[in-house]
């Protein structure tokens, strides 16, 4: 018994180990304008699934989950992205105006420069021919994302 135990225990250990080295850390891999150049269409359902909908700052503006829900599905919905080859970026939206930003990579970091000057970035955290997953870069831990990650498929 006493030989389960200590068996047991060392591959908990080497388990903990081992998934801190290996399976902790996310994949660096190479990221080229030609993989972001085209069109990307943001898969509300998943991303939904990521924003945590109860923050004081959504839920005092919407009451209930589901009422925040179709609130954010209205305006978020049909975002698209359109990243050219000339550095534009195209924000589209039913709902709302198109926006325009320059972009550019830094690494695996996507940086969104608008008409004011203000930049906003991103930690590409996956991309494929048919995916892309941004996840928002921020200092000010009171003015957090709504949106910190946002998966897209490629259209």
């Amino acid at each position: 018994m006493k030989t389960k135990i200590i068996i047991f225990t060392v591959f908990v250990f080497c388990s903990c180990l081992l998934s801190e080295n290996s399976f902790g850390q996310e994949v660096e891999q190479q990221i080229t304008t030609e993989d972001l150049i085209g069109k990307w269409k943001l898969d509300f359902n998943k991303t939904i699934k990521k924003v945590r909908i109860e923050d004081p700052e959504i839920s005092n503006k919407i009451l209930s989950k589901s009422l925040r829900r179709n609130r954010l599905s209205k305006f978020y919905k049909n975002k698209r992205l359109v990243f050219t080859d000339n550095g534009t970026l195209i924000e589209k939206n039913k709902i709302i105006p198109n926006k325009e930003f320059k972009w550019f990579l830094e690494g695996n970091k996507l940086n969104l420069t608008d008409e004011r000057g203000k930049t906003l970035k991103f930690k590409i955290r996956k991309i494929s021919s048919e995916q892309l997953v941004i996840k928002a870069i921020y200092k000010n831990k009171k003015r957090r994302p709504l949106f910190l990650i946002q998966y897209f498929n490629k259209i």
